[in-house]
């Protein structure tokens, strides 16, 4: 199972409701993320369209993934506030995004 996923086009991401108690050792799923994808910069939000700043790191599904084991991983995907705080809601995500998985036995361990 792999710890990151980068889309080669725009990725149907929705996200996920009742995930803001859950943590990790990374500090902040948005440190998660940028561990995982080894950058130090915090990156636009992942919304095709929108320019403002990444300010958490939403949980995610991609539903409409073909490979089956691939929509039922959560994933981590940098976002604005505005746009995480549409529960259950389907985004398109801009071109050649790139997802951490939010399985902490697979990255963080913690």
């Amino acid at each position: 199972m792999s710890k990151t996923l980068t889309g080669s086009g725009s990725i149907t991401m929705k996200n996920l409701n009742g995930t803001s108690d859950k943590d990790c050792s990374c500090g902040s799923w948005l440190g998660h993320w940028k561990k995982f994808s080894k950058t130090s910069t915090t990156p636009k939000c992942h919304v095709q369209g929108c320019e403002s700043q990444a300010e958490v790191g939403a949980h995610v599904i991609l539903p409409n993934m073909k490979n089956e084991s691939l929509r039922k991983l959560n994933y981590i995907a940098p976002m604005c506030k505005s746009h995480n705080g549409q529960p259950d809601t389907e985004f398109k995500s801009k071109p050649d995004s790139f997802f951490v998985s939010a399985n902490k036995a697979l990255t963080c361990g913690a």
